[in-house]
């Protein structure tokens, strides 16, 4: 690890809570605290988009989508290249999402995964997925986070927007606050999910695949354009009217009050000296070096760069294993009704949520389905040989008639990714841990898939599927589990997201999940988060010699 010397830090600044991260996980904490009261100042290092995309944003959503211009569309737009992968998504075309700052190296060889360093993290490129996990696939966790989560769900409800039905997935995945109605299916997800019930009527004693449709973190229902979705297709280049929830816009808005404010800059390391903690950064716009002090820390990095935090500090001896929950784009023929049409108004985010039962040998799996859009030939052409060979206009006419499922394994039915800080914590180094047993699981997984998707009218084709390598759907974690009881175990922490001997800081992101089930992790990474924060509020700011670990909020 490396810490900066004291001679070269601006000291002074303060605030009672310090938030690192400004992602979805430190928006919502920051937003917590304030809630109860505390100051708080956000260190992120999210970088903003380019002047000349901010422009093109600016005019395009001043406008109707049928007066939009080629020229203007193009600047914030991506169109596919070799090396891109199946789900590989663009800030209005930039890459600045998988930028590391400068100064930072990573060596990602054999991993999928990364840092997320644009304004609002990676939700500035997330597929808005929200949903809780389901009580029984939560059951090893322990039993106080459980009987915590509701409350805390119904709370992130409260300030990120969340389409929805009530449909057959309520029963395991049940609403915890105000939804906005749901998007209008395309033509061919709405006869996937008639099916679906229709399956569910006739065969309701075996175990089916229960489907419901995809919430997510998206206004809808409002007069369109400015207040609701315009189904224009545009969603995987980034949403002009800010549509696409991102954690940018609860820090905005919290910084409008007088108790948040937010530094840009990078964060080398944290420390507790008595009752306070430190928190040393390097400035964004390299002005400086900053040393900002707090009553208490919260640390939302993000996996990957929690790890190397934690390193960097000397918070982590050795490499930091992070659980994956093993992602796989799977094409699917329709073999039934209606093909997909181009005069159909759509939007390119998940349509669908299928959940498939648990196996003597595999927990509860998850598939995402999306139906046609625009990019999709040109994107299944550019990443896989077979298609490539095909002419374009046959690609799109296949297509038409194709549904890509994203499927997701549990953390323990994939493998892991250990997280190295090098070089005096300038270079990041990811490694794969056993990602060939995550392959074989997934292979096995397809295999099993035809007996609950062909009542849909669906086909899965494997041979056309892209297993991600480890990380590559960014649902991972679990570095520091929160442990039932006190965590004395040194890669663990409490119930609070205490690392081991760490009695002010508090890890907040998916790092102190127990475990990665099957499915969208925002939602409940978001609600942990909060419930972090508010049990951390009755806790007394220094504990006696010894008692790391020991506090637990009052119940």
């Amino acid at each position: 690890g490396r810490a900066i010397p004291d001679r070269h830090l601006v000291a002074g600044v303060r605030a009672e809570y310090v938030v690192v991260g400004g992602g979805p996980c430190g928006a919502i904490a920051a937003a917590a605290a304030a809630q109860f009261g505390k100051s708080v100042i956000v260190i992120d290092a999210g970088c903003a988009l380019d002047d000349a995309r901010k422009s093109a944003i600016a005019k395009l959503s001043m406008q109707l989508p049928e007066e939009w211009d080629a020229a203007t569309l193009s600047t914030v737009s991506h169109r596919a290249q070799p090396g891109d992968g199946l789900g590989q998504k663009l800030w209005f075309g930039s890459d600045l999402p998988y930028r590391p700052p400068a100064g930072l190296s990573i060596d990602n060889d054999g991993v999928g995964t990364c840092l997320g360093f644009s304004q609002g993290g990676l939700s500035s490129v997330w597929g808005a997925t929200m949903l809780p996990y389901a009580a029984e696939d939560i059951m090893a966790w322990p039993r106080e986070v459980r009987d915590d989560l509701p409350a805390a769900y119904a709370q992130v409800s409260q300030r990120v927007p969340v389409s929805g039905r009530s449909d057959p997935l309520e029963p395991y995945y049940p609403f915890h606050g105000p939804r906005l109605p749901a998007l209008r299916l395309s033509s061919v997800a709405a006869h996937i999910y008639e099916r679906s019930l229709a399956t569910e009527r006739q065969n309701s004693r075996r175990p089916n695949a229960v489907t419901g449709q995809a919430r997510l973190a998206l206004r809808s229902g409002q007069s369109a354009p400015w207040l609701g979705c315009v189904y224009c297709a545009r969603c995987l280049e980034g949403c002009v009217y800010g549509h696409i929830w991102s954690s940018d816009q609860l820090l905005n808005t919290l910084q409008q009050s007088s108790r948040v404010r937010v530094i840009r800059g990078y964060v080398m390391s944290i420390s507790e000296d008595g009752p306070k903690v430190r928190a040393d950064v390097e400035l964004a716009d390299s002005t400086g070096r900053l040393r900002i002090e707090g009553q208490r820390l919260f640390v939302a990095a993000g996996a990957v760069g929690t790890a190397a935090l934690l390193q960097r500090s000397r918070l982590a001896n050795g490499p930091v294993l992070l659980s994956d929950s093993q992602t796989t784009f799977l094409p699917m023929a329709l073999l039934a009704g209606p093909a997909a049409s181009d005069a159909e108004p759509s939007y390119s985010l998940s349509q669908l949520f299928v959940r498939l039962p648990s196996t003597d040998a595999r927990d509860t799996s998850q598939l995402q389905l999306y139906t046609y859009n625009y990019t999709l030939p040109e994107r299944a052409r550019v990443t896989n040989r077979l298609v490539g060979r095909i002419p374009l206009p046959v690609v799109k006419a296949l297509m038409r008639r194709v549904v890509v499922g994203i499927g997701y394994l549990s953390s323990g039915n994939s493998g892991k990714i250990e997280v190295r800080s090098l070089n005096a914590g300038r270079t990041l180094q990811l490694r794969p841990v056993g990602w060939e047993e995550a392959r074989e699981s997934v292979r096995a997984w397809m295999r099993g898939l035809y007996r609950y998707l062909l009542p849909l009218d669906l086909f899965p084709v494997p041979a056309l599927a892209d297993i991600t390598l480890p990380g590559g759907g960014f649902h991972i974690g679990a570095s520091l589990p929160m442990c039932q009881g006190s965590g004395s175990q040194m890669m663990s922490s409490d119930q609070l997201g205490r690392p081991f001997g760490m009695q002010l800081t508090h890890v907040v992101d998916s790092s102190v999940l127990p475990t990665i089930p099957a499915g969208p992790i925002t939602y409940t990474a978001m609600a942990n988060a909060w419930r972090i924060v508010a049990r951390s509020v009755t806790l007394p700011l220094q504990a006696a010699e010894g008692t790391h670990h020991s506090e637990q909020a009052a119940r």
